[in-house]
């Protein structure tokens, strides 16, 4: 379970994120919605602590902020809106770099590549990949992280239509707990199972998708 109490997050002055309140359950599928600017990415990046903030982030009764990195990590993995990659990578090097134990991993490399159609790219540098191939090594990354939740910043970037219903059907055949923020709402009323609206960076609503 990951609990927000009173998270809000103040830069240069100005209130990036008012007090909010979230209860994520395992297996939920949260989606976060808004407009430019509402505060999406500000909350998704204060969930990996990666922005300081107010409040309380805990993680399966923990505290964020007294988790180590390698604790941190076995619980979140998180994906960024941007991501930047030497390019002298190949592929199965850049989703390495984060993989957990393949003997004991649920979710493996070469299971992955496979789901998300990269398979044949493995041994191919980064910089030769397209826009959509990179996302698609980006959300890989992600799950081989073995992490109990994802958190996943704008996942479906540079998808064409179909490729973003197919990861979004595996993220959700998954099974994983999911935190991530989308655009199209209704792509997020199929997928998920509770959606949050932010609005300058306020929480105006949230709850079950059907509500």
């Amino acid at each position: 379970m990951l609990l927000c109490h009173k998270l809000s997050v103040q830069q240069q002055n100005t209130q990036r994120l008012h007090p909010l309140d979230l209860k994520i359950n395992q297996g939920e599928r949260w989606v976060v919605i808004g407009r430019n600017g509402s505060g999406k990415t500000t909350l998704l990046k204060a969930l990996v602590n990666l922005l300081p903030f107010k409040g309380e982030v805990v993680i399966n009764q923990l505290p964020l902020s007294k988790l180590t990195c390698q604790q941190r990590a076995k619980q979140i993995s998180y994906l960024p809106q941007h991501s930047q990659v030497d390019g002298r990578l190949t592929l199965r090097e850049y989703i390495q770099l984060t993989a957990s134990n393949q003997a004991t991993s649920s979710f493996s490399l070469d299971q992955m590549s496979k789901a998300l159609k990269i398979d044949t790219f493995l041994e191919r540098r980064m910089g030769q990949l397209s826009g959509g191939q990179k996302q698609r090594a980006h959300i890989a990354r992600s799950l081989c992280q073995n992490a109990e939740f994802l958190v996943l910043d704008e996942p479906l970037n540079h998808l064409d239509p179909c490729a973003q219903g197919e990861v979004l059907s595996l993220l959700k055949e998954l099974g994983k707990t999911l935190i991530c923020s989308l655009h199209d709402i209704s792509l997020a009323a199929k997928f998920a199972t509770h959606i949050a609206i932010l609005e300058h960076g306020e929480l105006v609503a949230k709850g079950k998708v059907e509500e």
